[in-house]
């Protein structure tokens, strides 16, 4: 069997099965969010890899569950139901710092494996409602918004972008819809658009500039205005751009924004299991790349870049020893 269709088969069952209500320190579980964003496949992918590389050995398996993203990974790892989970930077910020929706609760029980990748911010809206085609058609704006899964990663960074760009969002119904949902609503009219951030490319804003073109719908842009406005408040984020030709119909570079984001872990996971998975990864990140582009953007030289939280010291031995961090 060719090695990525192995990898494949591996993948449909390893996200499957109940989750436990305890730690097992071998026996890991990987938080990702929605099945419509990239944090899914990618966890699904992770669980794979380490499964197929730690099993016989190590006697240590992964497999990837699904959530609602970064907020309920959080507390995911809190109650030691998950073992290893995809975060956006930002929330890993406010939960070690107590800041946010952790002020006065804040969470240090978890550590940093690796960055992953940027998470590139992807706000569209129907063209008919883009009077500058960016960021700012969305103040005063009246009718229906997907703001993402409740308590998902993409509800809490659309929020806090908003919010800081001073943006009057009080017309706005914000819809609770994953991504596939959101961009179906958007094709049936039934909103005027949705928050949908992930590493490129994702599959529903291909969906959606297939069907719509970028005559029907555009992804909204951040000035240099509006990011160092947004960076005053969060520097984490920074400029992205989305090269041409990325989406269906797109002729020209989007300049939007992007924040980290990171694999994390539960801090009392032994010292040996992190050092083997962080190993695991960056030696087989052949494996990842065919499950999705967004990891193509992972390299050891980068693995501790726009970390919010310290690293484990089982990721931070294994990049010592190869050089990727001093």
């Amino acid at each position: 069997m060719p090695a990525r269709l192995l990898l494949l088969v591996l993948c449909c069952g390893l996200c499957l099965g109940p989750v436990r209500a305890w730690a097992d320190d071998r026996d890991l579980i990987i938080a990702t969010a929605t099945m419509d964003g990239t944090f899914h496949p990618v966890g699904v992918g992770l669980g794979a890899l380490i499964s197929v590389k730690l099993a016989g050995g190590l006697g240590v398996s992964a497999r990837a569950m699904s959530s609602a993203g970064s907020a309920e990974n959080l507390r995911l790892l809190r109650e030691g139901r998950a073992d290893l989970a995809l975060l956006q930077g930002l929330y890993g910020q406010q939960a070690y710092n107590g800041e946010g929706p952790y002020q006065g609760a804040p969470f240090q029980d978890f550590r940093a494996v690796t960055m992953l990748w940027e998470n590139v911010e992807h706000f569209v809206l129907l063209s008919r409602f883009a009077a500058t085609g960016t960021i700012a058609d969305l103040g005063g704006l009246r009718g229906h918004f997907a703001i993402g899964k409740r308590e998902s990663g993409s509800e809490g960074s659309g929020r806090a972008i908003l919010e800081a760009l001073g943006l009057d969002t009080s017309g706005l119904t914000m819809e609770h819809l994953g991504y596939v949902p959101a961009v179906q609503a958007m094709l049936d009219n039934r909103l005027a658009g949705a928050n949908t951030p992930a590493g490129p490319p994702i599959p529903a804003i291909g969906m959606l500039l297939g069907q719509l073109g970028p005559e029907g719908v555009r992804i909204l842009e951040f000035t240099d205005a509006q990011l160092a406005t947004l960076r005053t408040r969060y520097p984490i984020w920074n400029r992205y751009v989305i090269p041409a030709g990325t989406y269906p119909g797109q002729d020209a570079d989007v300049r939007t924004v992007a924040q980290p984001n990171f694999l994390a872990c539960r801090a009392s996971l032994p010292e040996d299991v992190v050092y083997a998975v962080t190993r695991a990864i960056f030696e087989n990140l052949h494996m990842l790349h065919e499950i999705h582009a967004a990891t193509r953007a992972m390299a050891p030289e980068r693995a501790a870049v726009g970390l919010p939280v310290p690293l484990h010291p089982g990721a931070e031995r294994y990049l010592r020893e190869i050089g990727a961090i001093p």
